[in-house]
């Protein structure tokens, strides 16, 4: 999965990555998960995903 515009990783582990963006928060559930790059203005995160959530 590839999330742009983020405005970076605020926790990580190989079951939960929670992404800041301009307005909340973007929570990847799963296993094996894995940031696979970080760019200024992208991330991608590889793995199983359960859930993807918006928070605000």
């Amino acid at each position: 999965m590839s999330v742009e515009n983020h405005r970076g990783i605020v926790e990580y582990s190989s079951e939960r990555v929670v992404i800041a963006v301009s307005e909340g928060h973007l929570v990847l559930t799963g296993e094996e998960l894995m940031i696979g790059f970080v760019y200024q203005e992208e991330i991608t995160i590889t793995g199983r995903f359960r859930r993807v959530e918006f928070c605000r």
